[in-house]
């Protein structure tokens, strides 16, 4: 029955945790999300840099602008002071497409990733915390099993050694010592049967516990994927956008 099954199953006692492979995918591909997670980074760094020396850039040119312009009063208006004018606008106008690109990255590229970077970290936690929990029960009732094994056997041991002194002595035994003996055969078997049932329920609790265990490996693999698959097309978003930010002059 159940029962005998649940029992024999747990004579080994070894570690429910080891070599389990709902953990082992779940952990590569931890392993996995991680990297992509430091290769996001990683990029963001390179466009926040990106920003920076578009607006850094447009801030030289901007200057430069200013300074043919305040030059330019200082001349006579001929084609020298036309050509200078010319020359001076397309700066301005220049510094103002790379201050704009700038803050298009910004806009489209970095902060949109700022968030989904943010959002996978705190869905991590919340699964990370999730499946810690569901081990830590796991390998609580795995412990509470091991000393209720331990005890069982010792009760075992003890009641079966009562049995054959009462088996031994009985027949010669008077009245009332015969009583005293079959009370403590009874009272042996009932707390006995006691601790059996206690071990039972925790091998049915074991089962539960792994179950629940497992789902939380399961819904952590799936969130995973799921933030790598968000991750995988913000970049594509990125990169296109990215490509497509530069504005074309009139």
């Amino acid at each position: 029955n159940w029962k005998c099954y649940c029992n024999s199953r747990q004579l080994t006692m070894k570690n429910p945790l080891a070599g389990c492979m709902h953990d082992q995918a779940y952990q590569a591909l931890k392993g996995y999300s991680k990297n992509g997670d430091n290769y996001c980074k990683q990029l963001l760094s390179v466009l926040q840099q990106r920003t920076s020396l578009e607006i850094t850039y447009s801030k030289g040119l901007e200057k430069l602008a200013d300074k043919l312009a305040k030059m330019l009063t200082k001349i006579k208006v001929n084609y020298i002071h036309s050509t200078s004018l010319c020359v001076s606008e397309e700066l301005k106008s220049e510094s103002d497409l790379h201050r704009k690109l700038g803050k298009a990255i910004q806009t489209e590229a970095i902060n949109p990733m700022n968030r989904i970077l943010q959002d996978h970290e705190k869905k991590k936690k919340i699964v990370d915390n999730t499946v810690e929990k569901a081990a830590e029960a796991v390998t609580s009732n795995w412990r509470q099993q091991l000393k209720t094994k331990k005890k069982l056997k010792e009760l075992t041991k003890d009641h079966e050694a009562l049995f054959r002194d009462t088996e031994s002595s009985f027949p010669l035994a008077s009245p009332k010592s015969k009583k005293k003996f079959l009370k403590n055969l009874e009272k042996s078997a009932i707390k006995l049967a006691k601790e059996d049932e206690d071990y039972y329920k925790k091998n049915l609790t074991a089962c539960e516990t792994r179950v629940k265990w497992e789902q939380a490996l399961e819904n952590g693999h799936q969130s995973s994927l799921s933030c790598n698959s968000m991750r995988h097309l913000l970049i594509y978003s990125c990169a296109f956008k990215i490509k497509h930010l530069r504005p074309s002059k009139v």
